[in-house]
């Protein structure tokens, strides 16, 4: 299994350890314009790890585990790569415009919905 975070300090393509983002990151620290220690990824993803089929999602917010991708452009040869990957917990919000399915095999009064 593997364990969270996860850092790739070489490109996977190249080889090569100097990324764009982050060399003018640290630029921009040297000039005083960011704190020490900023860090800014060229992209960012995020994978919420739920099942979009259950319709129990429809209903309620409930709390899933997620995985965040960060990523960087290799300054060797340009390829984009995961430099860093977290795990953490993000929530699921019911969808506000998602119709809730009406029940099966039970027949509605005839003034449901209509309030």
């Amino acid at each position: 299994m593997t364990s969270f975070p996860i850092s790739f300090t070489k490109c996977p393509a190249c080889g090569g350890e100097s990324r764009l983002v982050e060399e003018r990151v640290k630029k921009e620290i040297m000039m005083g314009r960011l704190p020490a220690g900023s860090r800014v990824p060229a992209l960012i993803s995020q994978s919420r790890l739920f099942d979009p089929n259950d319709r129990t999602l429809l209903l309620v917010r409930r709390e899933v585990p997620i995985l965040m991708g960060f990523y960087d452009v290799c300054a060797d040869c340009g390829t984009v790569y995961c430099v860093n990957m977290q795990e953490g917990l993000g929530i699921i919000e019911p969808a506000v415009n998602t119709p809730i399915p009406s029940p099966t095999g039970t027949k509605l009064p005839p003034f449901f919905g209509k309030g």
